[in-house]
């Protein structure tokens, strides 16, 4: 029987995920933040750990850490489960130690795909990916100052705040969850099912929404970013100033 840690600090989507997975065979266990989770991993030994990211005590990404540095529990499999929309948050979490990335709110099939993925590679895993320095790209490191000047400009470029969005997004996901666990209850057909789906398709709807909003957003701020200089190895000998080129 292949066992599943479930990591998630939201007691709606816990019960839904237990029932996703227990309904396709798996055995379920619980960590309600990413303390609880390291000791869960020792106690139960699971296959694959679903780990939120946005936890107390320690949030995925130091849970991840610990996990990877660890040569005993290092080849587990770790799913990210994140209400986080940013295109480049998928790059960031798998060169964090995560070997997937799921957003919320949960698609049992995308799940189901995620699971049997990881556990046909899960017998020659690799190591886990080597994070490429910070505030370099293409191999050369940006001039001093430019990473500083740009961080902010999500916000100066009439985006909404990444915190909110993340926040809304997770909001948004209990929604779905509840709808889910409502619709177990009532069956369908019903007028009240009716409902429910109408609920949760305004859910995803402002979900999928978001996401696309914050997606042109990172485009552009990418786009503006391919036109800062970058500082060339080799520098001129008629000139104490380094040469510059633009990508």
């Amino acid at each position: 029987m292949i066992r599943v840690l479930v990591a998630e600090d939201n007691a709606v989507n816990r019960e839904l995920l237990r029932e996703l997975l227990e309904a396709r065979g798996y055995t379920v266990s619980e960590a309600c933040d990413g303390q609880e989770a390291l000791r869960m991993i020792e106690q139960t030994h699971p296959d694959i750990l679903l780990l939120d990211i946005s936890m107390p005590v320690l949030d995925g990404y130091a849970v991840a850490r610990k996990i990877r540095e660890d040569p005993a529990l290092a080849p587990l499999s770790i799913l990210a489960i994140t209400a986080y929309a940013m295109q480049g948050d998928r790059e960031k979490i798998l060169n964090s130690g995560f070997d997937g990335y799921l957003s919320k709110p949960v698609n049992a099939s995308a799940l189901t795909d995620e699971l049997e993925r990881l556990l046909r590679k899960q017998e020659d895993r690799n190591t886990p990916p080597h994070q490429s320095p910070e505030g370099q790209a293409n191999g050369k490191p940006r001039a001093a100052g430019e990473k500083e000047r740009y961080e902010s400009m999500e916000k100066s470029n009439g985006g909404l705040p990444p915190q909110f969005v993340h926040d809304l997004v997770n909001e948004l996901a209990v929604i779905s969850s509840h709808c889910d666990l409502l619709k177990r209850h009532v069956g369908t057909g019903s007028q009240s099912s009716k409902r429910v789906d109408v609920i949760k398709a305004v859910a995803h709807h402002v979900a999928r929404e978001l996401h696309e909003h914050q997606c042109q957003l990172t485009a552009e701020t990418s786009r503006r970013l391919d036109q800062v200089p970058y500082r060339d190895a080799e520098t001129d000998s008629s000139s104490k100033e380094p040469k510059c080129t633009k990508l």
